[in-house]
């Protein structure tokens, strides 16, 4: 979280590693409509409150 915080990120505790398993789709998700669409490969989601 740290090293996040150090490049002006603000990280979230997502809770344990079984977590991992719908990141990993969200990542999945953004890379194939980066490369479907020509987009910029420095997108991310954001979350809003």
């Amino acid at each position: 979280m740290s090293l996040a915080q150090s490049i002006g990120m603000t990280p979230i505790d997502v809770g344990p590693l079984s977590a991992a398993r719908y990141l990993d789709g969200m990542a999945y998700l953004n890379i194939g409509l980066n490369a479907k669409n020509g987009w910029n490969w420095t997108s991310a989601w954001k979350l809003e409150p």
